[in-house]
């Protein structure tokens, strides 16, 4: 039954029973012989709160009914325009909002087939891609090395460009190629017991040179009682060295970073924190941060040649591993790092469970 139908006929009925019931009333009142007797007064009084109580109960189970099925709706569309690709809603009832579901459900099974398609192609290209950038690598490093002749500074000068927008290439290229592997569902997480704080010092010192090159004031702490976990180290890699590099990235000149590492024992995980006195993000960006290809205007302000894949591959691994990440700018906590109204800061948050990363059986590897 249509949502109007059912309105018009509750609107109807609670119309038709207050009017009768009243006329009722007002006829008992004109008679003086039935006036007096309380029974029937009572008894008319009675049925006529009634029919109005039937009435607002009746509406307001429609509205709630409305209401609900309006959420779901809401829900769903928010998940879409932030880019995650939502579950069928679950509404059958045989009025307009049951074929307004049909019709939402069919809509979401072609966007899923069409972003799979995508999904593939892009992986299917990535994949095409990462020998000839290889070779390019391979060759450029070797002429660099001197191993094909001497050659004069400005020959070297553009062998170095190549190199690095080759390097930026290969990059890409492999974020790419992860992000499909995610989507995909192809990919598999292998646990190994892992002293995570040793591993995290490992990231930093890959990335100590760019750290020094800034002049950054660099700290880290760890609470002595982090325990050995299961995790997947590759996985373990990607998440580090992404958060850690945009920091370094966008902090300036003499800026400061601190990485800390503690156990949140009300929610069973290590909070692994790092904070930095960048340049923020907006808060009208914020909600698009693990997005696809997304990057805040600051953020390409200062360096145009960021991919925007880096922390929607974190979000994604830690979505599919158990984990959490999420962040505050500028900081709640600005005795940690100094912060200006150039450089608001950012702080980051990696919860990994105490129980280890979710073992997955896949195909593929992260690259």
């Amino acid at each position: 039954m249509k949502i109007r139908t059912k309105l018009l006929i509750s609107a109807v009925v609670g119309i038709f029973l207050t009017l009768v019931l009243g006329i009722a009333f007002f006829f008992v009142l004109k008679h003086p012989e039935i006036r007096t007797n309380q029974e029937v007064i009572i008894f008319l009084s009675g049925l006529i709160i009634t029919a109005f109580i039937f009435f607002i109960i009746n509406a307001i189970s429609l509205c709630k009914a409305i209401d609900q099925s309006l959420s779901v709706f809401l829900k769903s569309i928010d998940a879409i325009k932030k880019g995650v690709m939502v579950e069928k809603v679950n509404i059958k009832t045989k009025d307009e909002f049951g074929k307004l579901a049909e019709a939402f459900n069919d809509m979401i099974s072609k966007l899923k087939e069409i972003d799979k398609a995508k999904t593939e192609f892009v992986s299917l290209a990535t994949h095409q891609l990462r020998t000839p950038l290889a070779m390019v690598s391979w060759y450029t490093e070797m002429l660099l090395l001197g191993d094909m002749g001497s050659m004069n500074e400005d020959q070297k000068r553009y062998l170095e460009k190549i190199y690095a927008g080759n390097k930026r290439m290969v990059d890409l290229v492999n974020a790419l190629l992860n992000i499909s592997r995610l989507e995909l569902g192809t990919f598999r997480v292998e646990s190994e017991i892992t002293d995570i704080v040793k591993f995290a010092e490992g990231v930093i010192d890959e990335q100590r040179q760019q750290i020094k090159d800034k002049d950054i004031d660099f700290q880290f702490h760890s609470s002595p009682d982090i325990p050995l976990l299961k995790v997947d180290r590759k996985l373990l890699q990607i998440i580090f060295q992404n958060v850690l590099s945009n920091s370094i990235r966008y902090t300036p000149q003499k800026g400061k970073i601190m990485i800390s590492f503690s156990i949140d024992k009300e929610n069973k995980n290590v909070l692994i924190k790092i904070s930095d006195s960048g340049c923020g993000i907006p808060k009208n960006q914020q909600n698009k941060i693990f997005t696809r290809l997304f990057r805040a205007d600051n953020a390409v302000e200062r360096d145009p040649d960021g991919t925007g894949l880096g922390l929607y591959l974190v979000n994604l691994i830690m979505g599919h591993t158990g984990g959490k990440v999420w962040f505050e700018s500028p900081s709640l906590n600005p005795d940690e790092v100094v912060f200006t109204a150039e450089n608001p800061g950012t702080v980051f948050y990696i919860s990994l469970p105490l129980k280890g990363m979710n073992k997955k059986i896949g195909t593929k590897i992260l690259s």
